[in-house]
């Protein structure tokens, strides 16, 4: 559970941090330095713990670059250049749907999710219900 915590915690900062950063002007920057920090973070941290296999073989070489450019630098440089013309709500809810979709490829390629995986999803998506909805519906529900 503070793992979970830590990673939520860390992963608002970095998306607040990519709103401030991003815009028309400054797309490319901010995605290719906290993609060299995770790079040099996780050789640090993968060192200390367990080492690292930086001679996987060639044909997983090509599916972590595929990976890496296709998942997550052509991502959020598509990301980074939309988030500042959203309203934050948006933005967020956009984001946070990310991991359940995530979850349903799982679960339409044959994986099995546990119940506490489930119940996740389910919060999650209740979560950007209930944000999503006008102001005045909340203040109804609440009151």
């Amino acid at each position: 559970m503070a793992y979970g915590t830590a990673a939520g915690v860390a992963y608002a900062g970095y998306l607040f941090l990519m709103r401030l950063g991003g815009g028309r002007d400054h797309t490319l920057a901010p995605v290719c330095l906290s993609t060299a920090a995770a790079a040099v973070t996780a050789a640090v941290a993968g060192g200390l713990w367990t080492g690292i296999d930086l001679n996987p073989g060639w044909p997983a070489w090509d599916w972590l670059i595929t990976l890496a450019v296709v998942g997550q630098v052509l991502a959020w440089l598509l990301i980074t250049s939309a988030l500042p013309g959203l309203a934050p709500s948006v933005g967020a809810a956009l984001l946070l749907l990310q991991p359940v979709m995530a979850f349903a490829l799982g679960v339409a390629i044959g994986e099995r999710p546990t119940p506490t995986q489930a119940a996740g999803c389910a919060l999650v998506v209740a979560a950007v219900w209930h944000n999503s909805r006008p102001a005045r519906a909340r203040r109804r529900a609440a009151g």
